[in-house]
């Protein structure tokens, strides 16, 4: 998913704490998809804003995005 209404120049970081079963599933995800935690975080966060109309999903491009 690519959001365009907030093109990061800078992150910030955010610390977390997640139930050791959520922590695990989320290194296993992270293993089997090859994309690293931090990226599927942040996807997550972007899914979580625009379900509560706090940010706009971009237009599909076809694919992945960069």
């Amino acid at each position: 998913m690519i959001v365009t209404d907030m093109v990061p120049r800078k992150l910030q970081l955010q610390s977390l704490y997640l139930e050791p079963k959520k922590a695990e599933l989320l290194d296993s995800l992270a293993g089997e998809t090859r994309i690293p935690k931090a990226v599927l975080l942040r996807e997550a966060v972007d899914d979580l804003l625009i379900k509560h109309k706090k940010l706009r999903k971009a237009k599909d491009t076809g694919g992945r995005g960069s």
